[in-house]
């Protein structure tokens, strides 16, 4: 399994940072492939900002490209 975790906006007033970094180190300890990238942006902005990564990631998927994620 491999899992994009994009929505780390670092301002999220909605789930907090500490709870997005608990499931990054929670999939990581599990040894889940897992790449997990933070935003400056509030709950809704860093949707707009991780969109980049969000399409490069997938396509890589699609394009078989292997991923080492980042735990």
């Amino acid at each position: 399994m491999r899992v994009l975790q994009a929505t780390g906006g670092l301002a999220d007033e909605v789930i907090p940072a500490s709870t997005e970094n608990a499931t990054h180190e929670a999939y990581c300890a599990a040894g889940v492939t897992t790449q997990w990238n933070t935003y400056p942006g509030d709950h809704i902005l860093a949707d707009g900002e991780a969109i980049s990564d969000v399409i490069s990631w997938f396509s890589d998927r699609f394009a078989s490209k292997p991923t080492a994620g980042n735990c």
